[in-house]
C-alpha cells in the first residue's frame, strides 16, 4: 500500500495533503492514501500512520454520512466517489460534474454521485463516453489558397476544388452544403455564397461596405453571416437576404471570428 501514488508521495507543504482528497499527512510530511492509515503497516515510514489512536477511534460516534476511516488522530469521515465532504466534516454533498468545463463534448446529465454525457441529434457517443461524433458521410475541411477555394475529405485526404481564378480569397467557411468566402471583384471586396460542394449555384451576396475581410462565421440557426473587416477594423453581420449592419467598431486589425449560437 505504500507504493500508491509514489510520484506524489512527498508534498511540498502540509496544505497539499487533504483529507477531502482521501489523503493523510504523515509526521514526516509524506502524503499517503487515507485508506492506507491504520492498516497495521508503516506506510508513512515513521510510524505516524499507526498507533494507539487507531484502535481508540470510534466511528460509531462520528455519525458520518457515508464512510468512516480510523486514524491515529481520530475518526475521519469520507465520501463516496462523486461526492464532496461539507464544512461540518460529516455530511457528503453530490458533486455536479456537469459544471466542470469540457467534461462532456455536448450535453451532460448530472445524477447523485455520478453524471452521464449524451449527444445531440445526428451525433453518436464514442467509447470514451465523452466525445460526440457526427453521423453520416466523411468530414470535409474547406480552405482558401488566395486564388481558389478547395475542400478535402479528412479521412481519405482526397481534395476537390470549389472555386478557381479568384483574386484574393482569404476567409472561408461552410454551413451544411453552402460555402461562403471573401474575394476581390472589380476592386471591391465581396462575400460569395455557393450552394453545393461542386459549383452547383454561386452568387455574390455582399458587394458594398467592405474593405478587407479576414474572417467569416455563419450562425447555423439564423444563417446570419458574421465577418471581421481588417481594413475597416470592425465586426459586421449580414442577414441571409444581405441586410447588413456594423456590430463593433474601433478594433485593431480583427482577423478570425467564431460563433456559439
Amino acid at each position: 500500500s505504500d507504493e500508491w501514488n509514489c510520484s506524489a508521495n512527498k508534498t511540498s507543504s502540509a496544505s497539499d495533503c487533504k483529507t477531502e482528497k482521501s489523503q493523510y499527512l504523515c509526521g514526516n510530511q509524506r502524503c499517503i492514501a487515507l485508506n492506507a492509515v491504520c492498516n497495521k503497516k508503516d506506510d508513512c515510514g515513521d510510524g505516524s500512520d499507526e498507533g494507539a489512536g487507531c484502535t481508540s477511534s470510534n466511528c460509531t460516534s462520528a455519525k458520518c454520512h457515508h464512510e468512516c476511516q480510523a486514524t491515529p488522530k481520530g475518526s475521519v469521515c469520507t465520501c463516496k466517489p462523486g461526492y464532496t465532504l461539507q464544512n461540518n466534516n460529516r455530511t457528503c454533498k453530490d458533486i455536479d460534474e456537469c459544471q466542470i468545463y469540457g467534461i462532456c463534448d455536448q450535453e451532460c446529465i448530472n445524477s447523485l454521485g455520478s453524471y452521464k454525457c449524451q449527444c445531440q441529434e445526428d451525433y453518436s457517443l464514442l467509447n470514451d463516453k465523452k466525445t460526440c461524433k457526427a453521423r453520416g458521410g466523411e468530414a470535409t475541411l474547406t480552405f482558401s489558397t488566395s486564388t481558389s477555394v478547395k475542400g478535402m475529405y479528412v479521412d481519405s485526404k482526397i481534395t476537390f476544388t470549389l472555386a478557381i481564378n479568384l483574386n484574393r480569397a482569404v476567409a472561408v467557411t461552410t454551413n451544411d452544403d453552402v460555402t461562403y468566402w471573401s474575394d476581390m471583384e472589380e476592386n471591391s471586396e465581396t462575400i460569395v455564397r455557393e450552394i453545393g460542394f461542386h459549383a452547383s449555384r454561386r452568387e455574390v451576396i455582399v458587394t458594398t461596405g467592405l474593405s478587407m475581410i479576414s474572417g467569416i462565421a455563419i450562425d447555423w440557426i439564423t444563417e446570419n453571416i458574421y465577418f471581421t473587416d481588417e481594413g475597416y477594423n470592425r465586426i459586421g453581420v449580414c442577414t441571409n437576404d444581405t441586410n447588413c449592419t456594423v456590430l463593433v467598431n474601433g478594433l485593431v486589425k480583427p482577423t478570425g471570428i467564431t460563433l456559439l449560437p
